[in-house]
């Protein structure tokens, strides 16, 4: 599923890129088309992959990102004075 997700995702960037390109040599309806379709696909690959690590974070899973940090990397909140 999370293979699904970034594949969404990368098919959502490769849209707007194509309707960049679309739209620099003068077809600006399918530079809409292309657009809205690829933040469409963006944001259902960014959904998926948010809930699949919400589950994994749920279920005692390993989580990716900022959750990865351990206490000892934290900023220290007494060093500002």
């Amino acid at each position: 599923m999370m293979i699904l997700a970034k594949m969404l995702e990368a098919v959502g960037i490769a849209a707007l890129a194509i309707g960049l390109v679309q739209g620099i040599y003068g077809n600006i309806s399918f530079e809409y088309y292309t657009f809205f379709g690829g933040v469409v696909a963006f944001f259902a690959g960014r959904f998926i992959e948010k809930s699949i690590l919400k589950r994994r974070g749920a279920s005692g899973g390993h989580s990716a990102g900022r959750d990865e940090m351990h206490d000892h990397q934290k900023p220290d909140d007494h060093s500002r004075h």
